[in-house]
């Protein structure tokens, strides 16, 4: 499990990543940069990458179905 916070993530950005950490961190690395929330499937290993936190959560719960 690892996450990654870019300088110059929005205000709440740390909030959201350490959400997605909680709910998806034992499957997927995760790091966030402005405009641009990226996970990576340790299981599929499949890249999701999605312009903010909502959109990459939908992203990987999509992937973690298949």
């Amino acid at each position: 499990m690892a996450i990654a916070v870019m300088p110059g993530l929005a205000s709440g950005g740390q909030g959201a990543l350490d959400d997605l950490d909680r709910a998806y961190g034992d499957a997927y690395d995760l790091a966030a940069a402005p405009g641009r929330w990226v996970a990576y499937g340790l299981r599929t290993r499949h890249w999701l990458v999605a312009p903010d936190a909502a959109d990459l959560e939908q992203l990987i719960a999509a992937d973690a179905s298949t």
